[in-house]
């Protein structure tokens, strides 16, 4: 039992190190990539104006959009752009990721009232209105 724990250890030691991308779907509505544990559901929180995607996230807990393990109101939020951006590889390990732009919690620095937004179909970032509806995702 040791021995399996020392590789354990070592194996996860290396994979911090190198940078490795790793994904696993934890059976529970939620997603972990890279240490973060994201929403599975790429679709449930809809297509929304920035304001309201924050509000949103911000009362996901469990029992809201498949999450059955430890979700709380008040642990998730939206990714930041370039958080959004790692997922990209890794989309079809989620369901119902939408081919459209999601909201990033990066504001533009030269667009005030603008925020960054990533296609999950090609990974293009691009800034756009708070006002306007964009996919959400949550991460936490």
């Amino acid at each position: 039992m040791k021995r399996y724990l020392i590789i354990i250890a070592i194996f996860c030691s290396l994979m911090a190190i190198s940078g490795a991308a790793w994904c696993v779907d934890n059976g529970d509505g939620t997603v972990t990539l890279n240490g973060r544990v994201w929403l599975k559901d790429g679709a449930c929180l809809g297509g929304l104006d920035y304001n309201s995607a924050v509000s949103r996230v911000a009362t996901l807990e469990k029992g809201q959009c498949g999450l059955t393990g430890k979700s709380n109101a008040g642990a998730w939020r939206l990714p930041t752009v370039n958080e959004l951006q790692g997922i990209w590889g890794f989309r079809d390990e989620f369901s119902n990721i939408s081919a459209s732009y999601y909201w990033s919690s990066t504001p533009s620095q030269s667009f005030p009232d603008c925020v960054w937004v990533v296609k999950m179909d090609n990974d293009f970032v691009w800034i756009v209105s708070k006002a306007t509806a964009q996919h959400t995702l949550a991460v936490r």
